[in-house]
């Protein structure tokens, strides 16, 4: 089980938000590198 620190107290996350979070997160990642590359 994964906790997230939100508004100061730990939250559970599913291991399914957690996977979905950290593909929004390296998507993202990912979209700034492109643009940065992309505006080089």
């Amino acid at each position: 089980l994964v906790t997230s620190r939100v508004s100061g107290r730990s939250v559970p996350l599913t291991r399914s938000m957690w996977d979905k979070k950290m593909t929004q997160y390296k998507k993202h990642k990912l979209d700034v590198i492109g643009e940065g590359i992309h505006y080089q």
